[in-house]
């Protein structure tokens, strides 16, 4: 009885194991690292991961972490692959390299041969489909596998000397590699959290020249520019706002301080925050047309929108008549708005009733009811209460009977908000139809 239970117990157990174990256990697991130039190849990360699938779908099985390339090689001795796999991989990392990802074949040994590792600067000179969630996974990773709570004082502190290269990759990465998916100010500031724990577990500290050239383009000092710049004080780098020195010389307004930093190579389309306000859209809001006229003589791009604003609808926002006429003979789409807004430069015009805008935009072939369906610029104009604006509109073809989303005329607006001039004046046109 005792045998017969014993073998009805183990038979089944050990056809359980025949059929698990080539299905679950994988191994060894080898392969070479190849960079695409010389490297300290001691510091490549090699972690193998696997997957299996449950009751959720596919879970993390077995992980092996902080396996450190020697000589150029490494092997995994075994890789548990779970009772229902889902796929393994080999993931190489290294602080200067972009991360590689390899799946394993459903072989019992795995030689994954020569795998080659890309320099982020070569792929940042040309990105292709990269967006900024790159850098912030590559930090992660940095973070985790070579600075986490893990890693000895010691190991620590010889890693430490690529912080300053991390840095400069995401000063970089932020210049010039385009959002996944929507806002990419939040891929920026999460991927700055982790460098500022990177910086901080290494001691790392900006050079003082760099923080030196932030207060000397913000208080417009002009003349300490090249010097600090000439210290190692990078022109595009980028502050804890996201801000770099030419941004904060806009705003404060500082052409001269403007001037030494693009004499000294500062990029003049560097937008806020990777998608923000460029230096000449902020002159525009700002009303500082002197520094406009210097940004557009430099050749500053006249098309670069953010939030709702061009420097076309700014300047004719703000009434600036003479900016209006430069910027559309340096290309300025005269009808652009940027997307799900509904005022253009049109719209801004007759807002704040500047009529002599709003004929050149009109002459320059904006459509005089334009924009988004459901607001017009004589329904601005109404609204706001301007009433030579009105009669230059309706001159030139406006609708007065346009319906806004609302339900409203620009009749409706303008009695709403009691602007007895246009008022009689639509109303003069309602009697004569």
């Amino acid at each position: 009885m005792g045998i017969r239970f014993v073998g009805f117990v183990l038979v089944p157990l050990a056809l359980l194991v025949a059929w698990v174990g080539p299905r679950s256990v994988q191994g060894p697991v080898q392969g070479r690292v190849t960079p695409s130039d010389e490297i300290a190849r001691d510091d490549v990360v090699a972690r193998l991961r696997c997957h299996a699938y449950g009751i959720h779908g596919a879970h993390r099985a077995s992980q092996q972490l902080r396996v450190f390339a020697s000589d150029a090689r490494f092997w995994f001795p075994w890789a548990w692959r779970g009772l229902a796999p889902a796929g393994c991989k080999v993931e190489l990392l290294h602080p200067l390299y972009h991360m590689q990802h390899l799946s394993l074949e459903r072989r019992f040994s795995v030689d994954l041969g020569a795998v080659s590792l890309r320099r982020w600067d070569d792929l940042l000179a040309a990105p292709g489909d990269l967006t900024i969630a790159e850098i912030h996974r590559h930090l992660f990773h940095v973070r985790h596998d070579y600075f986490g709570a893990f890693v000895s004082e010691t190991e620590r502190a010889r890693l430490a000397q690529y912080a300053p290269a991390l840095r400069s990759l995401y000063d970089r990465g932020l210049r010039v590699l385009p959002p996944m998916g929507g806002d990419r100010f939040g891929s920026a500031r999460s991927a700055l959290s982790l460098l500022r724990q990177i910086e901080e577990a290494t001691d790392y500290a900006r050079p003082p020249a760099q923080e030196a050239l932030f207060e000397a383009s913000a208080a417009g000092e002009a003349e300490r520019i090249p010097e600090l710049i000439g210290d190692g004080a990078d022109p595009d780098g980028w502050n804890a706002s996201h801000q770099a020195p030419l941004h904060l010389a806009a705003r404060g307004r500082h052409r001269e301080a403007l001037v030494a930093l693009l004499d000294s190579g500062a990029q003049i389309d560097l937008r806020e925050q990777g998608t923000g306000p460029s230096a000449l859209l902020i002159a525009l809001q700002r009303r500082d047309a002197d520094t406009a006229r210097v940004l557009l003589e430099r050749g500053a791009d006249v098309t670069l929108a953010a939030r709702g604003a061009t420097p076309l609808k700014a300047a004719a926002g703000n009434g600036m008549i003479e900016l209006v006429h430069l910027l559309l003979a340096r290309g300025a789409i005269a009808h652009a708005r940027e997307p799900r807004h509904p005022v253009d430069a049109l719209h801004a015009a007759a807002r704040v009733g500047r009529s002599d805008v709003v004929r050149v935009l009109l002459d320059a072939g904006v459509p005089v009811d334009g924009g988004l369906p459901g607001f017009t610029a004589l329904m601005h104009a109404a609204w706001m209460g301007h009433p030579t604006t009105v009669e230059l509109l309706l001159a030139r073809g406006a609708d007065p009977a346009a319906v806004s989303i609302t339900g409203e005329t620009p009749l409706a607006y303008a009695r709403r908000e009691r602007r007895e001039a246009v008022v009689a004046l639509l109303e003069g046109i309602d009697a004569a139809e």
